[in-house]
């Protein structure tokens, strides 16, 4: 089929008979006709649980060896329904290594080539001043904690990778120290809360951006857990993009953060994470806000603005400088783009919450986004998995043994 939209699926024909229902397949002979029939056919794919896959443009590039990943989120328009399917529970998962891991959720197959293929293309329908988000509105939300303590936010890029601000680490870079926590709204999850417990994972390794030098610039760094992520409805992972041109000017990105909610004013209890829907600025309108009297800095190429010209919204920064995490630290600047979310931002440094002129400043990632993809790269994206070989030396081995000994004479 060829429906309009980038999202696309693989489907069997006995399976789309089924799910569209009565084995009918009518013509899609017009645009109104494909999209009605999209819809029907989505509803009842959600019906079965199923899910459609995106192919990621950032990242994840077809034409590389690192494979595909889905970034989908599905359900309404806007961030989603708390619950809502985000993604294909890893769909054509990144893969490394020797050993990779393929799912293959319930109706489909994610592939990167389709040429000859029946495919669906799918078209689908407390910072300051923020408020209460739901739970897995954000999926790919996590808290970074120091000895189980929260201290910036994170943002889960596979199931063994975390993006947060370099300036995090300024005091304690030994990972052993260092945990991630996903899938819940709260940064003080309760001791007796086993499912926080097993989404809590430990950090392997920690890497600054080489040019990082403890200022302004640069401030962004990637986390490599101890072990992978287990995906769900309320834990999947973001999207990257080389390039953030577009999303400048928008009106429409969000940030989310458990940081304090005022200049003098501390995140209340139960510590539930925040949501805020801010603009981005181009840096010329951003360097001329930052030339007033009271502060004067230029925003370079790798920085990004957000905020509210009037203020009132924006993640909160209780200093002048990045060396403070404020909880909202390290956290993501956010933009929807055809119901696909790309990480633009990783939460830097401002002038106090919400000032007038003084949007808040973060780290523009596609200025860092090689860097990210060959760290990833060089340091693995996924341990090797043994089952396969396992599998093959089960497979080459039993025979022999179980050949009589006579065989072997």
């Amino acid at each position: 089929m060829d429906l309009p939209g980038g999202l696309w699926l693989r489907v069997s024909g006995s399976v789309l008979d089924e799910v569209v229902g009565g084995g009918q397949r009518a013509p899609l002979s017009s645009d109104d006709t494909r999209s009605a029939r999209f819809h029907r056919l989505l509803r009842r794919i959600n019906s079965f649980n199923g899910c459609a896959g995106k192919q990621c443009q950032g990242i994840i590039d077809p034409k590389q060896p690192l494979g595909l990943r889905s970034c989908l989120s599905l359900g309404g328009r806007g961030p989603g329904a708390a619950g809502s399917k985000r993604g294909c529970q890893a769909a054509g998962e990144v893969v490394m290594g020797a050993w990779g891991k393929t799912l293959v959720p319930l109706l489909l197959v994610v592939a990167a080539v389709a040429s000859q293929s029946t495919l669906l293309q799918v078209e689908p329908e407390n910072p300051l001043g923020g408020d209460d988000a739901e739970l897995g509105r954000w999926p790919w939300q996590g808290s970074l904690r120091i000895w189980g303590s929260h201290l910036c936010g994170a943002t889960l890029l596979n199931r063994r990778w975390v993006l947060t601000a370099a300036h995090c680490f300024q005091k304690d870079s030994d990972p052993f120290d260092w945990t991630v926590q996903f899938g819940e709204l709260t940064s003080k999850p309760s001791l007796w809360n086993l499912q926080a417990y097993s989404n809590r994972y430990q950090i392997e390794d920690i890497f600054l951006s080489p040019k990082y030098t403890q200022s302004y610039p640069h401030d962004i760094a990637l986390l490599k857990l101890s072990s992978p992520v287990n995906y769900n409805n309320h834990i999947q992972p973001i999207c990257l993009l080389n390039s953030t041109f577009k999303f400048e000017n928008r009106n429409d990105c969000w940030v989310t953060g458990w940081g304090t909610i005022g200049e003098d004013e501390s995140l209340p209890t139960p510590y539930t994470l925040q949501e805020v829907q801010v603009a981005i600025f181009n840096n010329s309108m951003c360097n001329h806000m930052f030339q007033k009297t009271d502060f004067r800095i230029n925003i370079w190429g790798d920085m990004v603005c957000a905020g509210n010209p009037a203020g009132g919204k924006d993640a909160c920064f209780a200093r002048l400088t990045c060396a403070a995490p404020q909880g909202d630290s390290g956290g993501p600047l956010v933009c929807d783009q055809d119901t696909v979310w790309y990480q633009v931002g990783v939460v830097s440094w401002g002038i106090g919450c919400g000032r007038p002129n003084r949007p808040g400043v973060y780290t523009n990632i596609s200025h860092h986004y090689n860097w990210i993809r060959s760290t990833m790269i060089r340091n693995g994206m996924l341990r090797p998995d043994p089952a396969p070989l396992l599998l093959f030396l089960t497979l080459f081995w039993v025979p022999s043994l179980l050949r009589p000994a006579w065989a072997h004479l």
